[in-house]
C-alpha cells in the first residue's frame, strides 16, 4: 500500500478477531513515499499494488496502462477558500461576496482535476448525507463581483493568499489571485510550509487560502461542527466565521432524529453559509486510486479506509 507523504513503511499482521477474515493471508505493507513519480512507477513495474491521491494530470496515463485498475472513488472532500473574518477585507459581507462571484468555479475545478471533480454548490461536501443537490450555488459573475467590492469600500485592498508548496496549492493560488485581481482587489500570495501555514491560519494572521478538508462519517454533523461553527472549537476551521443562528441549528441537527426535519436544519445552514461566504466552495474531489488488477475486493471508503478484510492477490 501506498501513501504519499513520509517515508516509513509499517506492516500489520497476524491474527484477526472475525473468523475466516482476512480473506488474503498476505502481509500488508504500506509504504509512504512523497514522490508522485516514484509511487507511480512503482506501481507500473509491479513493486506496489496500490496507489493513493493519483495527481489530476496523470489520471489518463495510469487509465490506459494495461495492468492498472484506475479508480475515482467516493469521497468526502471538498477544496474550497478560506476568508479570515477577523480582519479586512474579508470581515466585510459585500467584499466576501465579491470574491465569491468572481471565481469561475467551473473552469477552476477543469483546469485543476481535468475535469474529474464536480464544481461545488455549497459548504458541504456532496457526499454527505442531506448534501442539498439543489442548491444553485455561487454562479461566476465578475460585474456583479465589481459591484459589491465597491459598495464594500475595499476596492484596491490587498490580500495576502496562504499557500504551501503543494502543486495544487500553488495552481489554486494563481488562478484565484488572477480572477481577485480582474475585480479590482490587490491579492499576494505568500508561500509557507505547512507548519507556518496552521500558525498563520490558527492566530487569524492571514487574509485567504485556498484548502481542503474531508469529513469521517457520512453524517454531517461533524463537518458543519469543523467548518461551519463558530462556537464549536474549530473557529469555522480558522475562518473566524460565527453565526449565531447557524450554531443553534448545528445543536438542534444533533439532537434531531427524524431525517425529513435533519434535512431541513442541514439545507438552511448550507443556505445560511453559502449566502454569507463562510468559505467560498470551489470543488468535490473524489478519491483517485490506482490498483494493480491483481487486487481484487479492495476500495478506499469516503472515510479513507481500507477495506482489506475482502483483499485478495490473483496469483
Amino acid at each position: 500500500m501506498l501513501s504519499r507523504n513520509g517515508s516509513q513503511t509499517r506492516h500489520w499482521c497476524c491474527s484477526y478477531w472475525r473468523k475466516g477474515y482476512p480473506k488474503s493471508d498476505a502481509i500488508i505493507e504500506l509504504k509512504e513515499v512523497a514522490s508522485a513519480e516514484t509511487r507511480m512507477a512503482m506501481l507500473k513495474a509491479g513493486e506496489a499494488k496500490v496507489m493513493r491521491d493519483v495527481p489530476w494530470p496523470h489520471i489518463d496515463d495510469l487509465k490506459s496502462a494495461d495492468n492498472i485498475d484506475m479508480q475515482l472513488e467516493p469521497s468526502t472532500t471538498i477544496y474550497m477558500t478560506l476568508l479570515n473574518h477577523k480582519r479586512e477585507p474579508f470581515s466585510n459581507m459585500k467584499a466576501r461576496q465579491a470574491a465569491a462571484y468572481a471565481i469561475d468555479v467551473k473552469a477552476l475545478t477543469k483546469a485543476i482535476t481535468q475535469g474529474y471533480a464536480q464544481p461545488a454548490n455549497t459548504t458541504l461536501p456532496d457526499s454527505l448525507g442531506f448534501h442539498d443537490k439543489h442548491h444553485p450555488g455561487i454562479p461566476f459573475d465578475p460585474t456583479k463581483a465589481r459591484q459589491l467590492l465597491a459598495e464594500s469600500g475595499m476596492e484596491g485592498h490587498e490580500v495576502k493568499i496562504l499557500a504551501t508548496s503543494d502543486a495544487a496549492d500553488q495552481q489554486l493560488a494563481l488562478l484565484i489571485q488572477a480572477q481577485w485581481q480582474a475585480i479590482g482587489l490587490k491579492p499576494v500570495i505568500v508561500n509557507v510550509d505547512s507548519g507556518a501555514w496552521w500558525d498563520a491560519t490558527g492566530k487569524g494572521e492571514y487574509d485567504a487560502s485556498a484548502t481542503w478538508w474531508y469529513n469521517e462519517t457520512p453524517d454531517p454533523d461533524l463537518a458543519v461542527r469543523w467548518a461551519l461553527c463558530g462556537s464549536c472549537g474549530s473557529n469555522s476551521f480558522n475562518t473566524f466565521y460565527s453565526n449565531p443562528k447557524v450554531d443553534e441549528l448545528v445543536e438542534q441537527g444533533a439532537k434531531e432524529s427524524a431525517p425529513q426535519k435533519r434535512s431541513q436544519i442541514y439545507r438552511e445552514i448550507q443556505r445560511i453559509t453559502v449566502d454569507e461566504v463562510s468559505q467560498i466552495p470551489l470543488y468535490y474531489a473524489p478519491n483517485a486510486v490506482a490498483y494493480s488488477k491483481r487486487l481484487k475486493g479492495i476500495k478506499l471508503t469516503p472515510s479513507l479506509q481500507w477495506t482489506l478484510e475482502d483483499t485478495t492477490i490473483v496469483k
